[in-house]
């Protein structure tokens, strides 16, 4: 799509020059926000935008980020809870797994995956979005194995294997 996300986003003051921003995680948290609100109307307006943009993380940075695309897979599926019938919900979900399988790793009966296809960086607010993601599509098969993941890779605080460069 040429118009990209349609709601702005917020500009830190170092970022003033580029007024058309737009990110697709805060277009995706805009459309659960219309969806709580009742406004199905606008969260379908952002369903289709995001559908029309390849989950690019924003309108200046074309690549794709394992958190946003989660977010926008996550929107897509609230709007399926709420009723919406609208083939916007299964692109999103199929650009959503499809982008997945590019970021995941699978290791010893558990999945995670990297920041983007860029790095291979785990984050466990990814982890988490993931565990969402794939709650809400009702894959207890893949929130299982996340769910091990994220056990298996906790430091806490007490924990004396490890050095406090290392956390």
């Amino acid at each position: 799509g040429t118009n990209f996300y349609p709601l702005l986003s917020y500009l830190a003051e170092s970022r003033r020059a580029n007024e058309g921003f737009s990110q697709l995680y805060d277009n995706s948290m805009a459309g659960i926000t219309y969806l709580y609100n009742g406004d199905t109307a606008n969260a379908e307006i952002l369903l289709e935008a995001i559908a029309d943009n390849s989950l690019y993380r924003s309108s200046s940075e074309k690549y794709i980020g394992t958190g946003e695309a989660l977010w926008a897979g996550i929107f897509a599926l609230y709007c399926r809870h709420a009723g919406i019938e609208n083939p916007a919900i299964d692109t999103i979900l199929t650009n959503v797994d499809n982008y997945l399988t590019t970021v995941r790793k699978d290791v010893g009966g558990t999945i995670s995956f990297y920041i983007d296809s860029g790095h291979t960086d785990v984050s466990t607010e990814h982890m988490l979005d993931a565990a969402l993601y794939y709650a809400l599509r009702n894959d207890t098969s893949n929130l299982n194995k996340i769910l091990g993941y994220i056990n298996n890779n906790l430091i806490f605080d007490n924990d004396t294997s490890t050095t406090e460069d290392e956390i």
